[in-house]
């Protein structure tokens, strides 16, 4: 029978207690750094930790606003929009909150100006970060929120592409004007 020297046996033990710390010391600081979302997705490095999920679009997107103001005519804000994987940004730009409806006499959407959603009203001093819009999905040119709501483009929004290419496009309330840049 061969025995263990008492030392021996306390390094190891010390050993597994140094590497589980590591573990545990591990999860909690990428917690709340932001790096796993509400919804369990890893977020990719240069995504910010307030950006929400939008996970009905296919591919699914990361979105990042950030409150610009409220005017007469517009609830404005600035977005930037990520890939699910990577975190590569595909838009940015300033969006305008919108309620929208079917027509079904047009067979067209209707956007109607929507009021500051109650969540947002420690911002009516200026602007800052977004964290309680629930974003739905990204199909390109529109962010679509829960509740009918959409932040449509509006001014020059800008869609990067990975290489350093890509366009830009203006819109004036969500209606392209002219033809893209290309860059």
């Amino acid at each position: 029978m061969t025995t263990v020297k008492p030392f021996m046996r306390s390094r190891h033990a010390l050993a597994t207690l140094v590497v589980l710390t590591a573990i545990v010391g591990l999860v909690l600081w990428l917690a709340p750094s932001g790096w796993f979302a509400a919804s369990g997705k890893l977020r990719p490095l240069g995504v910010p930790a307030h950006a929400g999920f939008a996970e009905k679009s296919q591919p699914a997107h990361w979105v990042d606003c950030v409150y610009k103001g409220a005017s007469s005519q517009h609830n404005s804000y600035h977005c930037r929009v990520y890939t699910e994987v990577g975190g590569g940004r595909v838009a940015e730009g300033t969006y305008l909150l919108r309620q929208y409806r079917w027509d079904a006499a047009q067979q067209a959407p209707v956007f109607e100006r929507a009021p500051l959603p109650s969540c947002l009203s420690y911002l009516l001093d200026g602007p800052g970060p977004v964290k309680c819009l629930s974003y739905e999905s990204f199909d390109g040119v529109g962010i679509f929120l829960s509740g009918e709501q959409v932040l449509i483009p509006h001014g020059m929004i800008d869609y990067p592409l990975p290489d350093g290419h890509g366009r830009k496009q203006r819109y004036q309330q969500g209606e392209p004007l002219g033809d893209a840049q290309t860059y």
